[in-house]
């Protein structure tokens, strides 16, 4: 991925987290029960899970995807320094814990400690997926011909 383009998700993530923490409660709401309606549509015979159910563990739930995309920004920027997926993570966690500390001084929103978890989480399967394609990726790679084997032939 061109640096750019992983600028530019970075950027993307960033803004989304933002644009949603400054939400009014209703905003908020009316889109917590959009994708409640959605998902509960995915379960037709009315076994959804309770996090999906309940309205507030849903908006919990919904940090998990949105600093997924954070966590996946952060390490494909990362990823070429040393220790960089601890790094993403870390600036992950970090993100979150100034976005729930902005909380406190908007009138409507409140610090939450749940949401911080739910964040860290996202930041962290995102790492986690990253390491798991990225060893994929060493293992389906073959290394090139050396002079050697070169010679052999």
């Amino acid at each position: 991925m061109k640096n750019d383009l992983k600028i530019l998700l970075l950027l993307f993530a960033l803004l989304l987290i933002l644009f949603l923490t400054l939400q009014t409660p209703e905003q908020t709401w009316s889109l917590t029960r959009a994708v409640q309606s959605f998902l509960l549509r995915l379960f037709p015979d009315g076994r959804a899970p309770a996090w999906i159910t309940d309205g507030q563990q849903l908006r919990h739930a919904a940090h998990i995807p949105e600093y997924f995309l954070l966590g996946l920004a952060l390490c494909s920027v990362l990823k070429e320094k040393k220790h960089g997926l601890l790094l993403a993570v870390f600036f992950g966690i970090l993100i979150g814990l100034a976005d729930e500390t902005l909380k406190i001084f908007l009138p409507t929103r409140e610090f939450s400690l749940p949401d911080l978890a739910f964040d860290a989480l996202g930041v962290s399967l995102a790492a986690v997926l990253f390491m798991i394609l990225s060893l994929c990726q060493k293992k389906t790679t073959k290394p090139s011909a050396t002079g050697a084997e070169t010679a052999e032939r």
